[in-house]
């Protein structure tokens, strides 16, 4: 009998759009572990071999198939079916040449002599995702590798010095990165807000910059280590130009939705800011820059 020819390909994942991370708490303690998530990174790519052959033993009921990498070849694989067999070859190294070579048998004792050997390499493994905190060149929190979907899920542990106030934590996987936002919790740490329109953040009370705002858009303000149980104002520059108003959570966080329209305010660059309403002072505090205009 002549040798079975044999055609091979690799079988790999494709690469999903748009990275991003998430965790459940935005506001933690030092020291704390914090679970993640995230979507669309570069998958780590399977490593196996989908190996598929054609039968030219017209009664094959039995084929074997055989590979290895360095020269050495592990015993060999029994695959049942005539037609158009196939398998895949799992647990592969990454990034590594395998020999394959196939035989197609009648019974158990008549096969044809083994094709000549094919020579295929695995995928690469993907870039590793490097999550750290503030920067991205800062020292990593944890290093690891996607899954073959692109996914993380993983607990990251605060390091135990992180400072009070607000801070942002970043996964990067090589040229791509996401972030999500954090409040440490902790004696010093100062009130901050963010302001979202629709659902991208415009500006923080921990940055000078102020995004662009338009009448009538819909903004949400979130609250980061404000006193448990207040009462919140929103207003723009002064209390006078209300905007909406929130309570505190026993977490010391809020958050309110409101359609941006103040009454009398002229365009260029405000403060939206939020306070805390006690009846007896002090009172918590931050604000935030927009820059308010009537069209993009």
């Amino acid at each position: 009998m002549e040798a079975a020819p044999v055609a091979y390909d690799v079988s790999s994942q494709g690469t999903l759009a748009g990275v991003s991370i998430s965790t459940p708490t935005t506001q933690v303690a030092a020291g704390s572990v914090i679970p993640l998530t995230g979507t669309g990174f570069t998958p780590n790519q399977a490593t196996a071999i989908d190996v598929g052959w054609s039968d030219t033993v017209v009664s094959s009921r039995l084929s074997y198939i055989q590979y290895g990498s360095g020269g050495a070849l592990f015993p060999p694989l029994q695959v049942v079916g005539g037609g158009t067999p196939g398998t895949v070859l799992s647990n592969l190294a990454p990034n590594t040449p395998y020999d394959i070579r196939v035989s197609e048998c009648e019974t158990g004792s008549l096969c044809t002599p083994y094709g000549p050997e094919l020579t295929v390499t695995t995928a690469p493994s993907a870039v590793p995702i490097v999550f750290s905190l503030d920067s991205a060149a800062g020292s990593p929190l944890q290093t690891l590798l996607p899954d073959p979907l692109g996914n993380v899920s993983t607990s990251l542990t605060l390091p135990a010095a992180t400072a009070p106030g607000f801070h942002t934590l970043i996964a990067s996987q090589g040229a791509a990165s996401a972030s999500t936002d954090l409040y440490v919790a902790g004696q010093g740490a100062q009130p901050v807000i963010l302001i979202f329109d629709g659902g991208s953040q415009i500006s923080t009370s921990t940055s000078a910059g102020a995004g662009l705002v338009l009448l009538n858009d819909s903004l949400t303000v979130r609250g980061y280590g404000f006193p448990a149980g207040d009462g919140v104002a929103i207003y723009l520059d002064t209390p006078a130009n209300a905007l909406a108003a929130s309570s505190v959570a026993s977490d010391g966080t809020f958050a309110s939705t409101f359609t941006f329209y103040p009454a009398g305010v002229g365009l260029g660059v405000h403060a939206i800011v939020a306070a805390t309403q006690q009846v007896v002072p002090p009172n918590s505090s931050a604000s935030a820059n927009v820059d308010v205009q009537t069209t993009q």
